[in-house]
């Protein structure tokens, strides 16, 4: 219960392709009968989120419109002040990490030797 949980979401309800009754039928997962992916994405959302909260787990959930450039960048954008106001808060340098300077190094010697993860 010391974590932060944020659950990022893309509005899917309704988008995807429906799972079919024949291949539910009979089985534990006939509730998904002509259930569309989206649907199942966001309920299974919603759930995460709900059973955080009634565990005393600190969550909030973000709704994105969908994955296109514009709104990740936005996202990431969001994230990177949200850490720089965080660690303002706490009094802790968000520049001086040693250890991520270390990744972004062993990150560029990958890509300038043609390393590929």
């Amino acid at each position: 219960r010391d974590k932060f949980f944020t659950i990022i979401g893309a509005e899917t309800s309704g988008r995807g392709q429906a799972i079919p009754a024949d291949l539910v039928r009979g089985t534990d997962l006939d509730y998904l009968s002509d259930k569309r992916l989206g649907d199942l994405l966001r309920a299974e959302q919603a759930a995460t989120a709900e059973v955080l909260a009634e565990n005393g787990c600190p969550v909030r959930t973000l709704s994105i419109p969908g994955l296109e450039e514009h709104t990740l960048g936005a996202l990431m954008m969001h994230f990177m002040l949200e850490t720089i106001l965080a660690a303002d808060l706490l009094d802790v340098s968000p520049f001086g990490q040693p250890a991520v300077e270390r990744g972004k190094i062993l990150a560029r010697t990958y890509l300038s030797a043609g390393i590929n993860i």
